[in-house]
């Protein structure tokens, strides 16, 4: 999930710009909201990926995994 400040009903098209996380290109991507929770958390299915923007996404997926890991 996405925490977001703004709304965004779901079925609404977004762009999101992942900014350049260390070791990791910065990317753009689409997405359409799936689910909400508490009105900030958002499911985000995404639309637009690559083969090569899956595996830089599932990487920085998996960095943020293990920092949660590490602080927990």
């Amino acid at each position: 999930s996405l925490r977001t400040k703004k709304r965004f009903p779901v079925g609404t098209t977004l762009h999101i710009v992942l900014g350049k996380p260390p070791g990791l290109p910065r990317m753009d991507l689409n997405g359409t909201v799936r689910w909400l929770r508490e009105g900030i958390d958002v499911g985000v299915q995404f639309t637009s990926l690559s083969d090569p923007d899956k595996a830089v996404l599932c990487a920085f997926i998996r960095t943020l995994l293990d920092q949660l890991k590490t602080t927990n």
